[in-house]
């Protein structure tokens, strides 16, 4: 059964560094590296995503970054999209974004925050392969289907100087499919069959049981390489003699070093393992009644998905175009030998993994959570197959959803409640929440949005917003303050969706960079220490030097918003690589230049802060 990891994180301003304590994104894109190994994501779900990113080369920088992890986590792709449909008109004062909305030019950065969203995945076929992007049927011609161009084109790996590219290039129209000819996959060098079973190809052996191959092997479509196999090093790749004569490359469909925990029937003669486009926007809903509430989803019959509006964070106000909505993708998993029972269809194959980012305004925000609990794609997957939508077994919505954790009322309620009417409350998503802890034991009265290992968002103050006192305490929990990055899925067991890791779905990266012994959870120190490479935390050096007794007098460090004690913080960084005392090798006290110094916690929540995120990354597992 494959193990997938879907990691939704909101990365604050992500494109935008107005402070400068980002650089030039080297160091974020790889303590962001960092946190996807340890994390062992597959599928990485950003939020806020800003237009810069874009323009700026950071998703590139990223993309390159996470190449560089080794095998079999070195084979990504990329896609991203904008928040909203756009809301403007020609200057005849007709709308620029036309129904059904299928195309990039129907989109806008959204109208509030300027937003969108990007998706990373490790290809790997063996575990599961992207779809494109689900086609476009505008609600009064269900049937009729438009081709979904919508996100920025989907990026795939390349670094050939020769060809001028140094960190991805665009998938080639239409996407990369198998080539038709013989031979359209090679087994790499290295490859080990499992004990008990060789590889065959067209009914002869061509890996012995247990045998190692000494040199490529080519496979043809529907050949099945089963369960247990080792990859060799250099990956399943594609025998593709146009792509890689052009860019110097074949793509690899299944990593190297991997090893295969279902059997992997090889894809068809022109079957697509990489979509031109994968992300879409949530365009459609369930239905809703004369009385305000959302029609019941039926399983068993027909339902009616007509547009759906979403609120802005400035007020309470809904409407189709402008405010920032859903995007989402499909991957199909590669389902082959369940334990009882026919081999797994569509409907267990195909997972709908959705993100949002709701509105900040707590009113806006619990009404985009309500309509997006009416997501099309939370109920629903497009089989490219059959060409139509088809009620599958299970989903997944994640992100930041702006609302407090409070299980069982409100816009969670419209998640959790099943999909036939609860009275008083209309009708649910039938879906089950993460990152909602039992522990530790909670006081009477408190809610899980009180318990300090359900808040995801990182805060130097007692007030999230409005300001507060500074917090200045020993506990790393006293820094987490809203319980409000959340995930919903639908259809999981729970042997299918175990809460990781150590019970914990919250990457605490508080807890990451305070102890680099802590085994496991720890962000490797150089990861901290480059972010005094570039930036303006290293405008500070000097009158650090000077503190320590290395340099001439100078004037005051330079304000660093948020950082009591810079001093100590770049102690820290230069001689650590995490945030702990004591602060020098063999020195048991601070010098007494740099006066009084906050705790480790403090430290730590302080460079979280200001150099990578207020939000700490989620991690949903499924294994399917």
């Amino acid at each position: 059964m494959p193990t997938i990891n879907v990691l939704y994180w909101n990365l604050q301003d992500f494109g935008n560094d107005p402070q400068g304590y980002k650089g030039n994104y080297a160091p974020l894109c790889d303590f962001i590296t960092a946190v996807t190994a340890l994390a062992q994501a597959d599928i990485i779900c950003i939020q806020e995503l800003k237009q810069p990113a874009i323009n700026q080369g950071y998703l590139q920088l990223l993309h390159r970054a996470l190449n560089s992890l080794g095998a079999p986590r070195n084979n990504w792709y990329y896609d991203w999209i904008k928040g909203a449909i756009r809301d403007d008109n020609d200057a005849f004062g007709n709308p620029l974004a036309v129904s059904p909305y299928a195309t990039a030019n129907d989109l806008a950065w959204d109208v509030a925050h300027h937003e969108g969203y990007a998706l990373f995945w490790n290809q790997n076929i063996a575990k599961f392969m992207m779809q494109a992007a689900a086609p476009v049927a505008p609600t009064a011609t269900p049937l009729i289907l438009t081709p979904n161009t919508q996100s920025g084109w989907v990026r795939t790996i390349a670094n050939n100087p020769a060809a001028g590219v140094f960190y991805g290039i665009a998938v080639p129209a239409g996407g990369i499919s198998v080539p038709i000819m013989g031979g359209s996959y090679i087994l790499p060098t290295g490859t080990m069959a499992p004990a008990g079973t060789a590889i065959m190809s067209g009914g002869m052996v061509v890996l012995a049981a247990g045998a190692t191959s000494g040199g490529q092997i080519m496979l043809n479509p529907g050949d099945v390489i089963p369960a247990g196999t080792t990859i060799g090093a250099g990956g399943i790749e594609l025998n593709d003699p146009v792509y890689a004569g052009f860019y110097g490359l074949n793509p690899v469909v299944v990593p190297g070093n991997f090893q295969l925990t279902d059997p992997l029937t090889l894809p068809a003669g022109g079957g697509l393992v990489v979509p031109q486009h994968s992300l879409s926007l949530v365009l459609t809903g369930r239905a809703v009644a004369n009385n305000g509430n959302s029609v019941n989803f039926d399983p068993m019959g027909p339902n009616t998905w007509p547009y759906l509006d979403f609120t802005r964070s400035a007020a309470h106000v809904a409407a189709f175009a402008g405010p920032r909505r859903p995007a989402f993708c499909t991957i199909d998993v590669n389902r082959q030998n369940p334990v009882i029972g026919p081999a797994h269809g569509p409907a267990d194959k195909l997972v709908p993994i959705i993100m949002y980012h709701a509105p900040s305004a707590l009113a806006a925000a619990t009404a985009g959570m309500s309509q997006a609990s009416t997501s099309r794609p939370l109920y629903q997957a497009f089989d490219s197959n059959a060409n139509t939508w088809i009620n599958n077994t299970h989903a997944v919505l994640g992100g930041d959803f702006n609302a407090p954790l409070t299980p069982g009322v409100g816009a969670y309620a419209d998640f959790t409640n099943p999909f036939g009417p609860t009275p008083g409350d209309g009708s649910g998503a039938n879906c089950n929440t993460r990152v909602n802890h039992p522990a530790p034991a909670m006081p009477m009265g408190a809610m899980p949005r009180d318990n300090p290992l359900n808040k995801s968002t990182v805060q130097l103050r007692t007030s999230p917003v409005g300001g507060g006192v500074p917090i200045n305490t020993i506990n790393p929990n006293d820094y987490r303050r809203l319980a409000i990055d959340n995930v919903f899925y639908r259809g999981f067991a729970p042997a299918q969706a175990p809460a990781i890791p150590g019970n914990n779905e919250l990457y605490d990266l508080l807890l990451a960079v305070t102890n680099a012994a802590v085994v496991g959870a720890n962000i490797p120190p150089a990861f901290i220490f480059n972010f005094l490479s570039t930036g303006t935390l290293n405008n500070n050096l000097p009158a650090y030097n000077h503190a320590i007794g290395q340099g001439p007098p100078v004037p005051a460090p330079p304000a660093t918003p948020g950082i009591l004690n810079i001093n100590a913080s770049l102690t820290n960084m230069l001689l650590h690589g995490f945030f702990a005392d004591p602060p020098l090798p063999g020195v048991v006290a601070w010098p007494a230049a740099f006066g009084m110094v906050p705790p480790p916690a403090r430290r730590a929540a302080e460079f979280i802060r200001l150099c990578v995120s207020d939000h700490l990354p989620v991690i949903f597992q499924m294994i399917l």
